[in-house]
């Protein structure tokens, strides 16, 4: 690695122009840690263009990562990436001991939206606390996109995992209350009563 820093001093620095046409996902992941805005914008918007190439080098980076900006362009550029990175996000949210970059894995799975419900689903009945927790807040933190996902996976839950899954669904404003509703065809508000035991 010093090798490559001593490489990286000689050559000049790309520009934001010059990243905009990069084939090098770690180049792009190497100009994120500059304090140039249009050049973190650009290697951003590159890494996601170059799509599911660019996943590997983007995981080991948020893995490995502290500063707290990189890692939310890191974020962005796999939410950014979508589908194909939800198991290697979902797999940062479950083995990684750093709090902060399961924090940032749970928010890039909430940007990418219903393609992530079933592994955050799944993710719920983990042993680990954390990792429950992360998905729950993914989950309310997605809103309204999942909540149609949600509530077809209600059906085919066992009752722990149904439990669970209303009280995200309560957390998701109106429009997860209204698919409650809809779901149980009572009203609401007598079906809470009866959950604290009315």
């Amino acid at each position: 690695t010093d090798r490559r820093m001593n490489e990286m001093k000689e050559r000049p620095r790309p520009t934001a122009v010059d990243l905009a046409a990069s084939p090098d996902p770690q180049e792009l992941i190497d100009a994120l840690q500059r304090d140039d805005l249009d050049v973190r914008r650009t290697s951003e918007r590159r890494l996601a263009e170059l799509g599911a190439a660019a996943i590997p080098p983007l995981i080991e980076a948020l893995r490995r990562e502290r500063n707290r900006e990189v890692l939310w362009y890191l974020a962005r550029a796999l939410a950014r990436i979508g589908e194909p990175a939800v198991k290697p996000l979902m797999d940062v949210l479950s083995a990684e001991r750093d709090v902060t970059v399961r924090r940032y894995a749970a928010a890039s799975l909430a940007t990418i939206g219903r393609v992530a419900v079933p592994p955050l689903v799944g993710a719920l009945t983990s042993p680990d606390r954390e990792v429950r927790r992360f998905a729950s807040t993914a989950l309310i933190t997605m809103g309204e996109p999942a909540v149609e996902p949600i509530i077809e996976m209600i059906k085919e839950s066992d009752p722990e995992v149904q439990r669970i899954l209303e009280l995200i669904l309560m957390r998701i404003d109106d429009a997860g209350q209204r698919a409650l509703e809809s779901l149980y065809s009572m009203d609401f508000s007598r079906r809470q009563e009866e959950r604290r035991g009315g």
